[in-house]
């Protein structure tokens, strides 16, 4: 039972975490009401909102980022909150599934489900959205990515739910 409080917990505050930075910092940039117009005619990029920096655009705002830091220019408040939230969404879901779970096995396997479940179900949108124009081998290389992305991840959060776990070794 543990190991389900610890995956539920664990999916729930990852989604919710996400989707609450996502709105802070586009609404900081100004950039929230172009999103949800974008809904409308393309409703894939909800995965950008629910699952964050698993959706594949994490690295592209630490390069953004750092590149203006040491630029010496103004960086927006907006892009640190989503900067923040893609550290602290999955940061905050290991905690959690290493305080829920009954041992260390059922803590990081908490975590480690939510980030595999996380990248399933970006890998069904993607395929549904462009899997008739894309070729097998087009696939695979999504396949093979969003799953790398997945197990770094989880592998990475997981430990920190190893570190925060109730029992000892």
């Amino acid at each position: 039972m543990s190991f389900a409080k610890a995956f539920g917990l664990s999916l729930i505050a990852f989604i919710a975490l996400n989707a609450v930075f996502f709105l802070i910092g586009h609404a900081l940039l100004g950039t929230l009401d172009s999103f949800f117009d974008s809904l409308a005619t393309s409703p894939y990029i909800i995965r950008s909102l629910l699952f964050g920096p698993l959706a594949g655009n994490f690295p592209s705002i630490i390069v953004a980022t750092i590149t203006l830091w040491i630029g010496g220019f103004t960086v927006e408040p907006g892009s640190v909150i989503l900067l923040v939230g893609y550290i602290i969404a999955p940061l905050i879901a290991a905690i959690l599934s290493g305080r829920f779970g009954e041992n260390k096995t059922q803590s990081f396997g908490g975590w480690f489900l939510t980030a595999i479940v996380s990248v399933l179900i970006i890998l069904i949108w993607i395929v549904i959205d462009v899997g008739e124009a894309l070729t097998p081998e087009g696939i695979a290389v999504f396949v093979v990515t969003y799953i790398g992305i997945g197990l770094i991840y989880g592998l990475m959060f997981g430990s920190i739910s190893l570190l925060v776990a109730k029992e000892e070794y």
